[in-house]
């Protein structure tokens, strides 16, 4: 087991322990600008997720060269930038990668590229479809079950 500080939890500063509602509410200018940029956007005191993803890059560039199966346990914010860089998606779609606690998730490379599962085996406290639901305190991983994996939210509601 080999703990790195690098794969903290991203940092959500002012916003700590708010639901999505809730910071709507009590900061609307910033969250109209998270709303616009999720991946950019950095609340008072925050991180953002570029921030997170380039304090990732040593551990990624450690993963790059492992030639053994690896086992990540980590916080939703730090899976989806692992899992955005494995699987090769835009950093912009990271903030709305949903996570769901307890599952593990498995990615193989393969010949021209790699294969994901997802192998669901919890149903504790936290799991939106399950469990005694949210986490109503972790704002990040609830901003990705709102966007039901969309990045913009803006956009549904105006179609």
């Amino acid at each position: 087991v080999v703990e790195k500080p690098q794969m903290l939890e991203i940092n959500p500063g002012v916003w700590d322990g708010l639901t999505p509602e809730e910071a709507q509410a009590m900061y609307p200018e910033e969250w109209a600008r998270f709303v616009r940029d999720p991946f950019s956007f950095r609340a008072p005191r925050a991180e953002s997720y570029h921030d997170l993803s380039v304090r990732l890059e040593p551990v990624l560039i450690e993963l790059e060269r492992e030639q053994e199966d690896l086992l990540f346990i980590g916080h939703s914010s730090v899976i989806r930038c692992l899992l955005a860089y494995l699987i090769g998606l835009p950093a912009a779609e990271i903030p709305a990668i949903e996570i769901a606690r307890g599952d593990l998730l498995e990615v193989v490379p393969t010949s021209y590229g790699v294969h994901s599962s997802a192998f669901h085996f919890w149903d504790g406290p936290g799991r939106s479809n399950g469990g005694s639901g949210k986490d109503e305190h972790n704002f990040y991983e609830n901003y990705a079950e709102d966007t039901k994996g969309k990045r913009r939210p803006e956009v549904e509601e105006a179609a």
